[in-house]
């Protein structure tokens, strides 16, 4: 059973009587503070906080209740804004910075509520200048202002900041991670990616398997695909080694060995095996492309058995679903098989039971039309296919720049090449862009500036008005963050107010 109000009532006449002993203990007066606010007593929380801060001046939690709730008592939000300027700017010295960090983030929200953006921007980038440790300011900075910043050293400081305000954070390190990559640092990008992983791993939380691919692909830029190769054939020995072995043991114990797997039906996971069989290719290890495309049958034909031996069982809604399931996985793998450009039979034959098997139309079928049509047919028709399909789709555009590549475009195809490794380095697609595209060394002098206007009017919310590219609503925050940066830390007080 909760305590109710009634209950800290009495906890606050038990706490009052025993500070009549001890008026000067602040743990009493903690403890009677947390009565007053659990039992709603708003004018002695505002008292007794008072008394906390004359106790315990270091009581940074104390400070920033009072100073709110004095300011909550003003109520206009011209005189709450000039409230906290005073407080945050020189005339509030005295107080700690944590607590003026917060007043500076809760004047900005004020700000941001009543379309003052150019305020929102300034008070926010002074909160993060007073406490570096204030995530929720950092974490508020990054999501608006990154995407807007002009440069990749202005994005990575504000992720630096975020990194200060909590160094032990995995997704913090994974987005520096990401940012570095973006910008062709890839050592330093895996150093930043491990330690992600170490974090994920300390905490107990699941890794992804795009954690993990990831891992591979930063390994591929910097140390080539033969090292995804082996790295990835050694764990599919391994894990055949163990099945082996398994059968060797049920063997000698004389038990039945009908139920274990044969090493030959261990097999990496589709999402591996497509990145083992591209690697090869790029690696020009042919033995391995064809061991890759072998184990891609295989699963075929195990999806295929298990989807048959589920068919019986399963209702019509049940078969339905599985149906579309299996057959866009396997349009899916068929894409790999179409990529490396090696087994046109076996193209042609799954691409047929595939297209009969799903809605004709579908966008699945149509991505598996293209791809057919690039290999077994026209190329310019090809072409065409291709560019009627989503462009966000790496796959889709990796396509595309075959098709021009075939038809003779090398420009235009390595033009896809170098926006898709620019924009997506730690994907499969665009590593092997990287490669295919640009000379080496050549993918970081290529970038091109990245104006702070961009995308904007896809990310702007709702009530934004007035924006310029000049001055729109990032243009104070990047100058207030540029001055105060570049302040030597002598002068910073002085420039946060």
């Amino acid at each position: 059973m909760h305590p109710t109000p009634d209950d800290y009532l009495v906890a606050a006449g038990v706490l009052d009587a025993a500070r009549m002993f001890a008026p000067d203990d602040p743990e009493l007066l903690r403890g009677r503070i947390r009565a007053a606010w659990a039992a709603g007593e708003p004018d002695a929380l505002e008292s007794l906080t008072r008394e906390l801060v004359r106790l315990d001046p270091r009581d940074t939690v104390a400070q920033l209740r009072l100073a709110s709730a004095r300011i909550g008592t003003i109520q206009t939000v011209e005189g709450r804004l000039k409230a906290y300027d005073r407080l945050i700017g020189s005339a509030g010295a005295a107080i700690d910075p944590s607590v003026r960090s917060r007043l500076a983030l809760d004047a900005a929200l004020l700000c941001r509520e009543n379309n003052n953006f150019a305020g929102f921007a300034d008070r926010l980038a002074v909160a993060l200048q007073l406490d570096m440790t204030n995530k929720d300011a950092a974490s508020l900075a990054w999501q608006m202002f990154a995407p807007m910043m002009e440069t990749p050293t202005e994005r990575l400081e504000l992720l630096l900041s975020l990194l200060m305000a909590d160094p032990t954070d995995p997704n913090v390190h994974r987005s520096i991670s990401n940012e570095l990559a973006l910008q062709g640092a890839f050592v330093e990008a895996r150093r930043f990616h491990d330690l992600a992983l170490t974090l994920y791993a300390q905490a107990d939380s699941p890794v992804s398997d795009q954690l993990v691919l990831e891992s591979a692909v930063l390994r591929w830029q910097i140390d080539g695909p033969e090292a995804v190769v082996k790295t990835l054939n050694e764990e599919l020995g391994l894990m055949r080694q163990q099945a082996v072995m398994q059968i060797q043991a049920y063997q000698e114990a004389r038990m039945p060995i009908d139920s274990l797997p044969k090493p030959e039906e261990i097999l990496l996971s589709p999402r591996y095996n497509h990145m083992r069989l591209v690697a090869a290719l790029m690696a020009d290890d042919k033995a391995t492309v064809s061991a890759s495309l072998v184990d891609m049958q295989s699963a075929f034909d195990g999806m295929v058995e298990a989807y048959n031996e589920r068919a019986q069982l399963s209702t019509q809604e049940e078969l339905a679903r599985s149906t579309l399931t299996l057959w866009t996985t396997m349009a899916q793998q068929m894409v790999a098989v179409a990529w490396s450009d090696t087994q046109d039979e076996t193209m042609r034959d799954w691409t047929e039971r595939i297209r009969t098997s799903l809605p004709p139309g579908s966008d699945v079928v149509r991505v598996l039309e293209a791809w057919t049509e690039l290999r077994l047919g026209d190329p310019t028709l090809a072409r065409d296919l291709f560019a009627e399909l989503d462009p966000s789709s790496p796959l889709n555009l990796i396509g595309l720049a075959l098709a021009e590549e075939e038809v003779g475009n090398i420009e235009g195809a390595h033009q896809i090449y170098r926006e898709l490794a620019l924009e997506m380095p730690l994907a499969l697609s665009g590593v092997w862009a990287r490669a295919s595209g640009t000379p080496p060394g050549s993918i970081r002098s290529r970038r091109r500036p990245r104006p702070p206007w961009r995308g904007w009017r896809r990310r702007c919310p709702a009530g934004w008005t007035g924006w310029s590219p000049t001055r729109g609503p990032s243009w104070a925050f990047r100058q207030r963050w540029r001055v105060l940066r570049s302040a030597r830390p002598s002068d910073r007080r002085s420039a946060s107010g």
